[in-house]
């Protein structure tokens, strides 16, 4: 009998401790759908913000010649406000390659290249919503591997790229 009573009693106090505890995680895990590095070109984009001020982040999409994906973190400025300038740094696909055929269209070769990218942008939160646009600049700093495989994509490459998204809590 006094098995069953401490149990009961173990449960109890389990169950009351557990129905206090919040999820470590709400409102902190984002997803998004956007275009840009952080969203592996067309595609999503989950972030996690163990902090206010810090974000990791993990992105995969359509890259026009494969599937690419970054990884990274986001520094958040001044997180509580309504428009929040962040700077981002992330490592995965920034660079991708397709050769088309002249006469018929078709994709004749395509290659995607790695490497670090760096930026920044200003997350623009909607008013009494857990969602936000982010508008953001990039800079790839591209594989040599790019040009020594087709020494003409120099001439095709931007030196800065923009990303856009919309985000929402989770």
């Amino acid at each position: 009998m006094r098995w069953v009573i401490c149990s009961l009693l173990l449960v109890t106090a389990v169950d009351h401790v557990d129905a206090q505890e919040k999820d470590a995680l709400d409102g902190k895990v984002y997803f998004g759908v956007g275009a840009g590095l952080d969203h592996g070109g067309l595609g999503v984009r989950a972030d996690v913000r163990p902090i206010p001020h810090l974000a990791v982040f993990g992105g995969a999409g359509y890259a026009f010649a494969g599937i690419g994906w970054n990884a990274g973190l986001i520094g958040r400025i001044l997180p509580e406000s309504n428009v929040t300038p962040y700077i981002i740094g992330m490592y995965g696909y920034n660079t991708a390659y397709v050769l088309r055929q002249r006469n018929t269209g078709t994709q004749a070769d395509s290659d995607l290249y790695y490497g670090p990218s760096f930026g920044g942008g200003v997350e623009l939160k909607a008013k009494g919503r857990n969602t936000f646009w982010h508008l953001g600049l990039l800079v790839p700093l591209r594989p040599d591997q790019a040009k020594i495989d087709h020494p003409s994509i120099s001439d095709d490459l931007w030196p800065v790229l923009v990303s856009v998204g919309y985000h929402f809590e989770m």
